[in-house]
């Protein structure tokens, strides 16, 4: 799998299929270092933020998957970030990719998600 996949299989596992922008980056960075093994070393690069751990690729595949209507992403009324929901089309893409991959690695993937997801910005950073 590509790490646009496992960025939409996490989108996926999230509670609502909606990340925030924080939320993305951690769900990312959590399984980018605790399943290296399944993901890859062609994996999202991240640096020291001022939010915590930061790779601006996430925000270019959310983009690109978004261009491929895998993603929606929508503006939060009266911020300035937006947050990012798995489309139908999205679903439909991941559940393919996904069903040859390690089921420890989805299994985590999920876990992570779920977890980040349910969490504030406050509780993240």
């Amino acid at each position: 799998m590509t790490r646009q996949d496992w960025l939409l299989l996490a989108l996926s596992k999230a509670r609502n299929g909606t990340f925030s922008p924080v939320q993305a980056q951690k769900a990312m960075f959590l399984i980018g270092t605790d399943a290296k093994r399944y993901v890859g070393d062609d994996f999202y690069a991240f640096e020291p933020y001022d939010y915590g751990p930061f790779s601006s690729s996430v925000y270019s595949d959310l983009e690109t998957l978004a261009s491929e209507s895998k993603v929606e992403i929508r503006q939060v009324p009266g911020r300035r970030w937006s947050v990012y929901s798995i489309t139908p089309e999205g679903r439909q893409s991941i559940d393919a990719s996904a069903k040859d991959a390690d089921p420890r690695a989805t299994k985590y993937v999920s876990e992570v998600a779920t977890w980040v997801s349910g969490l504030s910005f406050q509780q993240l950073v």
